[in-house]
């Protein structure tokens, strides 16, 4: 194969390649899924809820201890 072959193969390959990364950015951008912030602050009552929840797990498992 002539050297002018290979390079004009491999130009089409990087073309392609590149081609190929800008529609995947451009799909990407596009998505509305990649903007999630994250999880909302806590709030107040949460942290009440939370530690309700925690101080009766921690009741719980002193009682199963005393038990056992």
């Amino acid at each position: 194969m002539p050297v002018e072959e290979i390079n004009a193969g491999e130009n089409d390959n990087i073309d392609q390649m590149l081609m190929e990364r800008h529609l995947s950015k451009k799909a990407r951008r596009s998505s509305k899924k990649n903007h999630i912030k994250g999880p909302k602050k806590r709030t107040e009552e949460d942290d009440i809820n939370f530690r309700q929840s925690f101080e009766k797990m921690i009741m719980e498992a002193q009682g199963m201890e005393r038990v056992n």
